[in-house]
């Protein structure tokens, strides 16, 4: 459609452009051979306002999400509160439940940022929502991952949540409690 086409070309012009409207001299040039344009540092603050403003022109366009646009934004956010508010925005929009997939990129980012606690409770809803499916060895090394992490100064809480993880994994109840 028309609309669809006019958003298109917004997004192509608005992506590329930075808060101010001008240019960023670190975007790539993507009609460019030069190995050396290629290889320009992005910022990371500038790359995640690009995402985010295709992922504003997605949503006017109508444009339906899935797990998979989920997962591609996660590396975006660096604090617990960044990602939990962009999980929350994106999960009415998405047009399915979400994978293990989508879950391992979210478990991921809560790791990153050094909320393990978080990281667990979200294997537990992952384990609760996907059934088997959630309970591959990769979602396990997910886990692992977000776990290797951890901050110095954390409560241990997050061992009460791995062992209730593990208890749910395992068909047995658990103690209900939650740092999350």
């Amino acid at each position: 459609s028309k609309s669809y086409q006019s958003a298109l070309l917004r997004s192509k012009n608005a992506i590329f452009q930075d808060v101010n409207g001008t240019s960023n001299k670190n975007t790539l040039n993507f009609e460019s051979r030069d190995d050396e344009a290629v290889s320009k540092p992005i910022d990371h603050l500038v790359e995640a306002r690009k995402a985010y403003k295709l992922l504003d022109i997605m949503l006017e366009i109508g444009v339906p999400l899935d797990g998979f646009s989920l997962s591609s934004l996660m590396s975006f956010p660096s604090t617990t509160e960044q990602i939990t508010a962009l999980w929350k925005r994106i999960e009415p929009e998405l047009n399915t439940d979400l994978n293990p997939a989508a879950y391992r990129s979210i478990i991921t980012a809560y790791g990153r940022v050094g909320d393990a606690s978080s990281a667990s409770v979200v294997f537990e809803e992952m384990v609760r929502v996907c059934g088997n499916r959630g309970r591959s060895i990769e979602c396990w090394n997910v886990l692992l991952g977000a776990l290797a992490y951890r901050r110095d100064g954390e409560d241990g809480s997050e061992v009460l949540d791995v062992e209730n993880a593990a208890a749910l994994q395992m068909g047995k109840p658990t103690t209900g409690d939650s740092t999350y």
